[in-house]
C-alpha cells in the first residue's frame, strides 16, 4: 500500500459513523440535554445521514488527499534538490577533510595504544603479586601484605 492510500484509509475511516455505532452515536447525542428527549427513529436517521455524507464525500475526500499528498510529495523533492545543491563539495575539500580525519584517528590509535601498554604493566605487575601470594600464603600477615599489594595496583590502574 503506498503512503497515499495509506493516508487516504486511515483518514477515511475518522468519520464519524465509521467511529461510532449507533448505539454509542445515539449515548453521546443524548448526554445533551437539548437532544435528550430526540426519539430513536430520529436518531437513526441522523445516523443514516452522517454515513450517506461519508459515502458521498469520499471521492471528494481522495481527490483533496491526492492533491495534499502531491503537494508535499513536490516541496519535499524541492526541499531534497535544494539541501543537496547546498551540500556540495568540491573534490578537493573531501581529501583535506578526509586528511584531517587520518589524522584525528592516527592521535587517537595512538592514545590508545598508549593507554593499552599501560594496563598491559598493570596487569603484568598484578600478575607477579599473585604469584608470589600463591608461594608463601602461609600466614595472615603475608595475605594482607599481598592484599595491600593489589590495592596499590587497582590505584594506579585508576589514575
Amino acid at each position: 500500500m503506498s503512503v497515499q492510500e495509506t493516508i487516504i484509509h486511515t483518514l477515511g475511516q475518522l468519520h464519524i459513523a465509521d467511529l461510532l455505532s449507533f448505539d454509542d452515536f445515539a449515548a453521546v447525542i443524548r448526554n445533551d440535554e437539548m437532544y435528550a428527549d430526540v426519539s430513536t427513529e430520529a436518531l437513526e436517521a441522523y445516523y443514516d445521514v452522517y454515513k450517506e455524507d461519508a459515502i458521498s464525500n469520499k471521492e471528494e475526500f481522495q481527490k483533496k488527499t491526492e492533491y495534499l499528498v502531491e503537494d508535499l510529495r513536490r516541496n519535499s523533492m524541492n526541499e531534497i534538490v535544494a539541501g543537496e545543491q547546498s551540500n556540495f563539495f568540491s573534490l578537493e575539500d573531501i581529501i583535506n577533510a578526509l586528511y584531517k580525519v587520518g589524522l584525528l584517528l592516527e592521535t587517537r590509535t595512538n592514545v590508545i595504544n598508549e593507554t593499552l601498554e599501560d594496563r598491559t604493566e598493570v596487569l603484568k605487575r598484578f600478575e607477579e603479586g599473585t604469584q608470589l601470594s600463591t608461594i608463601s600464603n602461609d600466614s595472615i600477615t603475608e595475605i594482607l601484605n599481598t592484599l595491600g599489594v593489589y590495592k596499590r595496583l587497582l590505584q594506579e590502574a585508576d589514575n
